[in-house]
């Protein structure tokens, strides 16, 4: 059996009042037994990587240090008016599944990473969290510059949004241990020869000390 392991990099200096977290698609539909994709093994690979633990870790020490928490989902209305009949894959088994449909349990953020009153919400219709939503203009208002990237899964939503704020100059650091994907391969692969390209790979425990030292 291959042991796959993720190269980590040191965590890049962090200005806590430019630096955001941006927790991803932590659905129930997604990441929870009895949700739609159940049957895709992603919430087992959740459980087994302790992928939600390390993200709460990671939104406590946030709030506790004055960090900017935002929050994106995926959710679409009844009958996905969203999505276009010559969708590709990802977005057609989304409707195929009858999954992550707005006001249910499934399109819910889970209980363990719960978004405060006072936090940022973005519902969006694709992988990438950036892309056809306000997150942006909500970023530069708050002049962050800097995000950290948590979230499921590694190599859909966590790869499109880091390659989208890349290219829009933001500083992208991915918290690997608060990612997961349907296999650890296909989480390894992402972290160790894709995303280097545009992001730091870090974890939870890097992060929580940086913003402690500050």
């Amino acid at each position: 059996m291959t042991n796959w392991t993720v190269r980590k990099q040191e965590f890049p200096a962090i200005e806590k009042a430019k630096t955001a977290l941006i927790i991803m698609d932590y659905e129930n539909d997604i990441v929870k037994p009895g949700g739609k994709f159940e049957a895709s093994g992603l919430p087992a690979a959740v459980a087994a990587s302790k992928c939600i633990t390390h993200t709460a870790a990671a939104l406590n020490a946030s709030r506790e240090n004055g960090l900017q928490v935002i929050f994106a989902r995926v959710a679409f209305r009844p009958g996905y008016p969203e999505i276009p009949d010559i969708a590709g894959p990802l977005p057609t088994g989304i409707r195929d599944a009858e999954a992550l449909v707005e006001s249910t349990w499934g399109s819910q953020i889970v209980g363990e990473l719960a978004p405060l009153a006072s936090e940022v919400v973005v519902t969006k219709h694709t992988a990438d969290a950036l892309c056809h939503t306000d997150l942006d203009q909500i970023l530069r208002a708050g002049d962050v510059s800097h995000l950290v990237l948590a979230g499921v899964a590694t190599n859909n939503c966590v790869e499109a949004t880091a390659r989208h704020a890349c290219d829009l100059g933001y500083l992208v650091t991915i918290l690997e241990d608060c990612c997961t994907s349907f296999s650890e391969e296909w989480h390894c692969w992402t972290l160790n020869n894709v995303l280097p390209q545009f992001a730091t790979i870090s974890d939870s425990q890097a992060y929580i000390a940086a913003i402690r030292k500050r």
